[in-house]
Parts: structure tokens; sequence; C-alpha cells
């Protein structure tokens, strides 16, 4: 991954914050979750030994003083490939993301943005050594979010990334997920602590 994408990326989507003015919801006042299937797309290196089977998109977001915060939480099976197959593991990403919106059209929004976290490798082969069945890599990339409105509170998804995993030879990752989302009230001793 190259510094100044991320750069230009931050630029790109802080530009439209200027303006939002006051139609941004404060920081903190809502919670939206968000639950999707996951479809994982992997380099060629990750690809010619291993095939990721449909998993699953759990979210929790926040508005934040500039863009959004949110932690996510990702997983999937990857299925060693024939005809000899490595063992295999349950891919568990772990990342907290930053997005900046953009302006909102009718019921949709789109919101770019970066995270980071951690990548686990739970193997499932009862031959490797149970201290060594779970390996965790440090996970960088960036994201975008798509969402339509459906009603006050319900809204249908679709996000995106792409993940660079620091493991001794690096691999890239690209889920996309889609699903609902729903958003309530911030209660204000959360917003408090939050604050």
């Amino acid at each position: 991954m190259n510094v100044r994408f991320f750069c230009a990326l931050a630029l790109f989507t802080a530009a439209p914050a200027a303006g939002q003015g006051s139609a941004a919801p404060s920081a903190f006042s809502t919670v939206t979750g968000r639950v999707g299937a996951l479809h994982e797309t992997v380099d060629g290196r990750l690809r010619r030994l291993y095939r990721p089977s449909t998993g699953f998109a759990l979210e929790l977001s926040t508005p934040f003083d500039l863009g959004q915060l949110s932690v996510a939480l990702e997983r999937s099976t990857f299925r060693g490939v024939e005809p000899e197959p490595h063992p295999d593991f349950r891919g568990t990403l772990a990342l907290v993301a930053w997005r900046m919106p953009l302006p909102t059209v009718g019921p949709l929004t789109l919101a770019g943005g970066v995270h980071a976290g951690i990548m686990q490798f739970s193997f499932e082969d009862p031959a490797i050594d149970p201290g060594l069945r779970k390996e965790r890599e440090l996970v960088l990339g960036v994201n975008a979010l798509g969402s339509a409105r459906l009603t006050q509170n319900l809204s249908a998804f679709m996000a995106a990334e792409y993940s660079h995993v620091w493991l001794h030879v690096p691999v890239h990752v690209m889920p996309i997920s889609v699903g609902i989302g729903y958003t309530i009230s911030s209660p204000e001793w959360l917003r408090d602590f939050l604050r």
C-alpha cells in the first residue's frame, strides 16, 4: 500500500466536511448496528492455496467530531485447495475504522475511509500443535460503505474493503458485504462516557 494513496484518500474524504455544516449529526448522537453476509476475494498468492467461503460481518458505528468511527468483526472460513490442501482456517478480522460520509442524496449515503486492526488465523488441523493453531497479524486498509435508508431506523448497506495483511509474505483480502443496519439514538450515559 502506498502512503500517498492513504493521504489522498484522507484529503478526499475530509473535503466534504466543510460543506456539511450543522446538518452533520453531533458526535456519538446515534449508534448504527450492521449485520451482513460477507464474500472474500483474495490476491493471487493466497488464491493458489485457499478458497474462502461466505462469511459474516458485524459493525457498530457512530458519528464522530469529523466523520464516523466504527468497530467491526468479520469472519470467513478458508478451505485448502486440492490436490495437496493446506490446513483449513477461520479468518477473523477485528477492525477499527474511520469514514467520512459524502453529502447525502435522498436516502443514499456513501462514505470512504481507512481502517486498522488484526486478522486472526485459526487453523482447524489437529495435527498442528495447539499452541500454534492461532496466529494474529496486523491489518491496514481502505474501505467504502454505501447505504440506503429504508425507514427512519432501518437501512440496507453494501461495504467493500481492501486490506493489507502483514504476514511474512504479505497478502491482500478484499471483502464485500451486504446486509441491513439499524440506527438508534445513543443513551445519554453513553454519550457522556464517550465524550
